[in-house]
């Protein structure tokens, strides 16, 4: 019989030592100074409320949903206490006593499995943020809950970049694709952030992909292949019709939400007969990865999720690291790594070392690359003071490298630093994805 969600926290938060060593790599602790704001003093708080000697309150809603779920702590603790899986598991409890936000419960259960409604949600939040029409939307009380979505949609809009008139997926619509086969096993993941406001990066990743996969075809069966010329409907990667990974619903707490999310990815990856998925996004790679933790008590899913999980590749860890085209100008690069790049995929040196290998590259490796942005999915809306705090300390660190290119592979970083470079006043470096910049050399 599976333990109870209590039991489990209980179990993790009483391996935690009560050391400290967390505090000295966690971006929060850094700039409150606050036990409470640290791994160790929120695990005290969790085994408090498992043992019963403390209360659940809403007070305890900080020491929940502050937590950056960076990671950052885990390499500082002996136990490996996995503190993201811990507090996404605090919150649905936290959840279950003071109740969901109507707005996260719509958007995680009732538009993110449903594409055709994301895509209507996201095109009014576009046409708000551009005609300005969002700042009247509190006043159309006959919308319900869709006016309060998109005035949250419209109080964020400072952080978000200008989003673009059609999403990636339309873009790409009439770019027929054949299905997988023994030559034609790469498909591509497109994450949210990169379909609905980083379109141009999803872009440069297809053409990335289509140059490597047809390089490696041409290689195989030579130009014409084994019938013939190839139509260009037949080259290329598979682009996947997949759903959100789950991980902003995850993330909040919703763990349902998230679970209905990887079943109906997992069914359609295994449907697709890929062997390789692709994604430039390191949260979705990550996520897509630790589909297996999910599934832990559905033996049948939990077995299939094993499987997909085998086939999901970051875009740096299926890049080849050598023999890129020289840069046509003297560049110096920086990298900010993505938490979930780093310490969720222990994929750290495959982007420096891609980037060390470009001839006329210069790259510079900047103070604390590995620590958060304080982005974090939707964090920089949820708890804004926190995150500019932990974001300022990242500006400092990119201006005092002098590069001229900052680059990066997950979009919700990009999204922060965009706010980042403008909160600065900074005109260099430019920000650019890591697809952007390679697809750049081809």
């Amino acid at each position: 019989m599976p333990a109870s969600p209590l039991a489990d926290l209980l179990k993790e938060v009483s391996r935690c030592s009560n050391c400290g060593l967390c505090q000295a790599a966690c971006p929060i602790f850094r700039v409150t100074g606050k036990e409470l704001g640290v791994a160790r003093g929120r695990n005290q708080v969790l085994k408090a409320l498992a043992e019963g000697s403390l209360e659940w309150s809403q007070d305890i809603y900080p020491v929940l949903f502050q937590c950056l779920l960076c990671r950052a702590c885990m390499p500082h603790c002996f136990p490996a206490i996995p503190t993201h899986q811990i507090m996404a598991q605090a919150r649905a409890l936290y959840l279950e006593r003071f109740g969901e936000s109507d707005i996260l419960r719509i958007l995680f259960s009732d538009i993110l499995p449903y594409p055709s409604r994301m895509n209507a949600l996201v095109r009014a939040a576009a046409l708000g943020q551009r005609s300005g029409l969002a700042r009247l939307v509190p006043a159309l009380k006959i919308f319900g809950w869709f006016s309060r979505t998109l005035k949250s949609l419209a109080q964020s809009q400072e952080l978000v970049p200008p989003l673009p008139k059609r999403p990636l997926r339309t873009e790409l619509a009439g770019r027929a694709r054949r299905a997988p086969s023994s030559t034609g096993r790469v498909a591509y993941f497109i994450g949210c952030g990169i379909n609905y406001m980083w379109p141009e990066v999803g872009e440069a990743t297809m053409h990335l992909l289509d140059h490597i996969v047809e390089k490696v075809e041409k290689g195989e069966k030579g130009e014409k292949g084994e019938k013939g010329e190839k139509s260009e409907g037949d080259a290329g990667a598979l682009i996947l019709e997949n759903y959100c990974c789950g991980l902003p619903a995850y993330s909040y707490g919703y763990i349902d939400a998230a679970r209905l999310l990887a079943r109906r990815n997992i069914d359609l990856i295994l449907e697709s007969g890929a062997s390789e998925v692709i994604t430039e996004c390191a949260s979705c790679s990550s996520f897509l990865k630790d589909y297996p933790v999910l599934f832990k008590d559905d033996p049948e899913y939990k077995t299939l999720a094993v499987d997909v999980s085998s086939r999901i590749r970051d875009l740096s860890e299926w890049l080849p690291e050598k023999n890129w085209p020289e840069s046509k100008v003297h560049r110096i690069v920086t990298f900010h790594e993505p938490c979930h790049l780093g310490r969720f995929q222990d994929l750290a040196e495959n982007p420096r070392s891609i980037l060390q290998a470009i001839p006329n590259i210069e790259y510079r490796e900047m103070r604390e690359a590995d620590w958060c942005c304080g982005g974090a999915g939707s964090y920089n809306v949820s708890q804004y003071e926190l995150s500019m705090k932990v974001l300022d300390r990242k500006m400092n660190n990119i201006r005092e490298t002098g590069a001229d290119l900052l680059v990066t592979e997950c979009p919700a970083c990009m999204v922060q630093l965009a706010y980042g470079l403008k909160r600065h006043k900074l005109t260099r470096p430019i920000l650019m994805s890591m697809s952007e910049l390679l697809s750049s050399l081809i």
